[in-house]
């Protein structure tokens, strides 16, 4: 958490505010440790970044700086095709730090994902 520095980041993805957000007014209770981000598939028309791909992608520097700090990385929505699109996000986002290509960035995250600093809770 905090003694370290940083936070760990969480991307949630759910189709609609009102219907689906699991938990919704629980996540602020973490924040002391936590940055969630998220995103609703399904009220784009006041949302530009829909999905949670596109919530990567708008902090994708901070992110990969992030994690090459050591945040540990949760993504919890829809099983199919999600987690590719989230995973191809974050090579994305190691990219834009010096001297990481996209084969070392693949590798960086599957080494999270063995050790579980990177975490997919999907369903569907």
């Amino acid at each position: 958490g905090t003694s370290r520095g940083f936070r760990d980041l969480m991307f949630l993805g759910f189709r609609n505010h009102e219907k689906d957000y699991l938990f919704g007014e629980e996540w602020a209770a973490y924040s002391d440790w936590l940055d969630v981000h998220v995103a609703f598939s399904r009220d784009a028309a006041s949302n530009a970044t829909p999905y949670v791909q596109h919530k990567l992608e708008e902090h994708g520097r901070a992110v990969g700086e992030l994690i090459l700090k050591g945040a540990r990385v949760y993504v919890c929505g829809r099983a199919h095709p999600m987690p590719a699109q989230v995973f191809d996000a974050l090579v994305k986002c190691l990219c834009t730090q010096d001297g990481f290509t996209e084969e070392a960035a693949t590798q960086h995250l599957q080494k999270m994902q063995r050790s579980s600093a990177y975490i997919n809770d999907t369903w569907g």
